[in-house]
């Protein structure tokens, strides 16, 4: 009888009622049956359909009749023009139609749409399936998504990066959601979002253990029906899965990264070889930086844990391998710069705790110089161990200190009495005036001015003293290799000393 541009609309419920205000009982989209009882004059019907079209009703069965229990014979003009006016569908019922007839006809319906909804969404779900099993899979699920439910779907990092999308790579759309991606991030919770335009997005967490892994994104120009709201929880367990894969721990994983890693490090392996191992972890670059750990007292695996929840968020691919002689001692790679490495390190410390545990960290190497990326590592570990500090880099260690470190104590020790012994058996002080006027020698490389203005003593009195040290010591401290034996014994004494002391040398 009215209201003919606006039978598309959705039937959720079929409700009875004659009062003349059922709306606190509704939800909105039921269809009203009514035979318009509290209505009496035309002000009451128009406030009523207005009522009922704010509530956003899906339309008013109107029973009609002669008999006694029906106030109208027909649906009175004042209904149908306001039902008109407000788009509001208008159905004329006789009144000897059951009213449970028009009730059982609806649920019938619904229940067959549910039915075939509940049939589409496990089709569209084993489509998902399936592609969630090939590789890159992750992708293409998305791409499978934004299909079915006619949404673009994006999947970003735990901190709202894009990574993929369909339909289009365009970030723009996240801009606008930076709050509510962090909110599910950092509390792991779905997050429902409907526009004043009526659009909807939806904001799911991936990933399992209370750790989001990923981010999916939906959003929709209209609502999300139940059909897409099936379609996307069985994209998020796929996702979910396919993130934990690649991003969480397990004792596959961490079997296989060593395994791996190992291969990588194995002295003979083919450069390919090497390449390999690593792109099979997720490796993309051609450069690498290593980290050695020396962490006492903590399994190899509670560090590897720890180490993949730090670097899953910045979805830095890397292989740990624990040394499997040294309880607390292990290596890392990532597929990152020195000064990302570096911040890494410091994180795990933050993690583990600082004392007692130090860190070497290679500089930015080739894949095919991951031996010397070692070795650059273990040196740097060797010089935080001597000098007692949390982390050094290769690239700022002296030279010379790599070679000293690389000596047991006891040759040092050697070495330096070898290369010394004639000046300790000088009396002091006057021994200790030569070992200073010596070690200011060898640090000014030998020039006379300079060394003389850092003692603050006359050019003829430095050469007199370093005549001197020549005839103790039997060498011209001319000679480059002279001054750089010199260099090395006295530089393992105050390393020695330092180290009896608990002090940085």
């Amino acid at each position: 009888m009215a209201g003919e541009e606006q039978l598309d609309q959705e039937i959720r419920w079929v409700h009875v009622s004659e009062i003349l205000d059922p709306t606190p009982w509704l939800q909105g989209g039921e269809f009203l049956m009514t035979t318009g009882l509290p209505l009496s004059d035309e002000r009451s019907m128009r406030a009523y359909v207005h009522r009922l079209a704010d509530h956003k009703l899906s339309g008013i069965g109107f029973g009609t009749g002669a008999g006694a229990y029906t106030p109208y014979a027909v649906v009175p003009d004042a209904v149908l023009v306001a039902a008109r006016h407000r788009g509001l569908p208008v159905l004329e019922v006789p009144f000897d139609t059951p009213y449970v007839a028009v009730s059982e006809f609806v649920t019938t319906k619904l229940a067959s749409e549910q039915l075939l909804t509940v049939q589409r969404a496990y089709d569209v779900q084993r489509q998902l399936t399936t592609a969630a099993l090939e590789p890159r899979g992750w992708a293409e699920v998305v791409r499978l998504l934004a299909a079915a439910t006619e949404a673009w779907c994006a999947v970003t990092t735990s901190k709202g990066e894009l990574l993929d999308a369909a339909p289009g790579r365009s970030a723009k759309l996240l801009g606008p959601l930076a709050l509510d991606l962090e909110r599910a991030r950092v509390h792991g919770t779905v997050s429902h979002i409907v526009s004043e335009s009526g659009s909807s997005t939806a904001i799911h967490p991936l990933g399992a253990r209370h750790r989001t892994r990923q981010l999916l994104v939906v959003i929709k120009d209209g609502p999300l029906n139940q059909f897409d709201r099936m379609v996307i929880a069985g994209a998020v367990t796929l996702l979910s899965i396919d993130a934990e894969r690649r991003f969480g721990f397990s004792p596959e994983r961490h079997m296989a990264s060593e395994k791996l890693g190992a291969l990588a490090l194995r002295r003979g392996a083919l450069p390919q070889d090497r390449i390999d191992a690593l792109t099979t972890v997720g490796f993309s670059g051609a450069a690498v930086t290593l980290a050695r750990f020396s962490m006492p007292g903590i399994a190899g695996r509670a560090i590897a844990e720890g180490v993949n929840d730090i670097l899953f968020e910045r979805g830095v691919p890397h292989c740990f391998i624990t040394d499997p002689a040294d309880v607390g001692s292990s290596t890392l790679i990532v597929d990152a710069d020195t000064a990302e490495m570096s911040r890494i390190v410091a994180s795990i410390f933050d993690e583990f705790g600082q004392a007692g545990k130090h860190a070497g960290v290679s500089a930015w190497i080739g894949i095919n110089e991951l031996l010397l990326g070692f070795q650059q590592a273990e040196a740097a570990l060797r010089h935080a161990v001597q000098s007692h500090s949390a982390m050094e880099t290769f690239a700022q260690l002296p030279l010379h200190q790599i070679l000293l470190e690389a000596m047991p104590d006891e040759r040092l020790q050697a070495t330096s009495d070898a290369v010394l012994g004639p000046l300790d058996r000088i009396r002091s002080p006057d021994r200790e005036r030569l070992q200073s006027t010596l070690d200011a020698f060898l640090r000014n490389n030998g020039h006379g001015g300079l060394t003389a203005n850092a003692l603050g003593i006359h050019r003829q009195t430095l050469a007199k003293r370093l005549a001197r040290l020549e005839s103790i010591l039997g060498s011209a401290l001319g000679s480059p290799d002279t001054r750089a034996a010199l260099w090395f014994a006295l530089s393992a004494r105050g390393m020695l000393a330092g180290a009896r002391r608990g002090s940085t040398v």
